[in-house]
């Protein structure tokens, strides 16, 4: 989340602080991106560890839900980032070898790695895996 100062804000401060700029400005959308929980916040939340869960650096769904109203009461859309082409790799956390495969949800072996973005690579020929992803669609809107 956005702000002034050079820190990671809320939900809550970029409802009541930057959503006004933005109208202000005659913005009809804007995309929000690291939603879903991820525990690298340097991957700008595209190493998702937990598909069904606000991330909760920024605040609580009820906090996530009102900044969505806001700018929905302001005419403004909100495009939600989310990332259906890789997870986590990180087996502490996530999906990644939820089952103590590495091929339960992504590629296996070296095909399920993707080296650049040093994460897991779905595997979207597996009916489980298409309908895991399409919830999660569903859950978010």
């Amino acid at each position: 989340m956005s702000g002034n100062e050079e820190k990671v804000h809320s939900f809550t401060y970029f409802k009541n602080n930057v959503l006004p700029r933005i109208k202000k400005l005659g913005y009809k959308a804007i995309q929000i991106m690291g939603v879903i929980e991820h525990p690298y916040y340097g991957s700008f939340g595209y190493h998702c560890s937990n598909f069904f869960s606000i991330s909760s650096r920024f605040g609580t769904p009820n906090d996530f839900k009102a900044l969505v109203d806001a700018a929905h009461g302001m005419d403004i859309k909100i495009v939600i980032d989310l990332v259906h082409s890789h997870a986590a790799r990180n087996v502490n956390e996530g999906i990644n070898m939820w089952d103590g495969t590495d091929y339960q949800y992504f590629h296996g072996g070296e095909k399920g790695n993707h080296p650049l973005w040093d994460s897991r690579v779905f595997d979207y020929s597996k009916y489980e895996v298409l309908k895991f992803l399409l919830s999660n669609i569903r859950f978010w809107l």
